[in-house]
């Protein structure tokens, strides 16, 4: 389709996300094409409001490929001690009616960010001639060892919002990120 993809989300405090293994939005994660790293935090704090975020994502054509794909999104929190992450999102083709290719309450696959995902060290933003990416986001990376589980994922100390996967006792205090696909 050449309609629009949408990306519509709630989080707590950055993310960046990919299709296909391609950068396709991001927040309070640097500039796009930025490398996030397990450890780094989120630049700066993303208060849970009651409305999701809605990002256009470009034509579908250009984005997604007849048969399987991966939306993979890398969540941050602004600090290793706080008490809530959030990982939402859903991926919407804007047609009328508006079509749910991705929910938030689908089984997501989640890997706590206790090391890269990847296996690897690399800044892809630095390195001339390599696409700005990280590998455990293309539809080839083996995810067979991830856990899974109904979104959204994250962690809440309280009850800002409702969680289908919360990874508090593996999360809080030790990392800021999960990843999610």
């Amino acid at each position: 389709s050449t309609n629009q993809l949408l990306l519509v989300t709630r989080y707590n405090d950055g993310f960046i996300a990919f299709i296909n293994g391609v950068e396709v939005a991001r927040r309070n994660m640097g500039n796009p094409g930025m490398f996030g790293y397990r450890d780094q935090t989120a630049f700066n704090t993303n208060g849970i409001s009651a409305t999701a975020e809605t990002i256009p994502l470009g034509p579908a054509n250009g984005l997604i490929v007849h048969g399987n794909n991966v939306i993979a999104i890398q969540t941050h929190n602004q600090a290793i001690n706080a008490n809530n992450l959030l990982s939402k999102a859903d991926l919407i083709l804007d047609v009328m009616p508006q079509t749910k290719v991705v929910a938030h309450n689908y089984p997501w696959k989640y890997f706590p960010g206790l090391a890269e995902p990847s296996g690897g060290v690399i800044d892809h933003g630095v390195l001339a001639g390599i696409l700005a990416t990280a590998s455990w986001a293309v539809l080839g990376f083996n995810d067979s060892a991830w856990e899974v589980g109904n979104g959204p994922v994250g962690i809440d100390s309280g009850s800002d919002y409702p969680l289908g996967v919360n990874l508090y006792s593996e999360v809080y205090g030790v990392t800021p990120s999960i990843y999610t696909r």
